[in-house]
């Protein structure tokens, strides 16, 4: 029975195949995307403002990604955390006497820029990325970094409007406001007491960031 069944289902499809084909002539190819499709590619670095652990930080990164038609675009990014924060109420606990925060992340950079062809026109984006934050020591005088082993790997979502520049046909400069959401944050350890408390929250590492990019490529699309 199953094989009399695909046999049908076998005849049926090379039956609707060769009439769909008999319809079109002979020197017409069909494609899936229309002919008018122009496709391009950017760099882009970029730097971030936002706050750590209530204080400001900075991030720097860099991306790129192809485009379609100058409107939509997906590609990868890379940023990793610039200024300097401790978290000295941990010291104990890592045994570091001033444990300084890493944070970095990358992953999809994805996005759609409204009327491209203006001089001053608006986008949005998003960034997916997966990362890691380590807590580590000062570096030491031989230039060795002390041991740390304290690391949560973590996920960060961060969507965003913008606001983008096109000083010339290859190169413009982007400034977005957005929100970094990070998830995943699970490290603990045991405290004096015997509970199990964790290393950081995500009020430590949410917040409203701001971005400056710098975009090179993704030409003019011809009309």
């Amino acid at each position: 029975m199953k094989k009399t069944l695909f046999l049908l289902i076998l005849i049926g499809f090379f039956a609707g195949i060769h009439s769909l084909s008999a319809q079109e002539e002979s020197d017409t190819v069909r494609v899936l995307l229309p002919g008018d499709i122009v496709f391009s590619g950017f760099g882009a670095p970029f730097v971030e403002f936002s706050s750590l652990n209530s204080q400001f930080a900075v991030f720097a990164g860099a991306g790129g990604a192809l485009m379609i038609n100058r409107t939509v675009f997906i590609g990868a990014y890379f940023q990793g955390l610039t200024t300097i924060h401790y978290m000295e109420e941990l010291a104990t606990v890592v045994n570091i006497e001033k444990p300084r925060v890493s944070f970095e992340h990358g992953g999809i950079w994805m996005g759609y820029v409204i009327m491209p062809k203006k001089a001053i026109h608006g986008g949005i984006s998003l960034k997916l990325g997966w990362g890691e934050i380590d807590l580590e020591g000062d570096e030491l005088d031989d230039g060795v970094d002390a041991d740390y082993d304290f690391t949560d790997r973590i996920f960060n979502i961060q969507p965003q409007v913008e606001v983008e520049f096109n000083m010339t046909k290859w190169f413009r400069i982007n400034a977005g406001v957005g929100y970094r959401f990070v998830t995943g944050i699970d490290a603990t350890y045991l405290d004096d007491q015997g509970n199990r408390t964790y290393f950081y929250s995500n009020n430590d590492f949410d917040s409203f960031i701001g971005t400056v990019t710098l975009i090179f490529g993704g030409g003019k699309k011809q009309d």
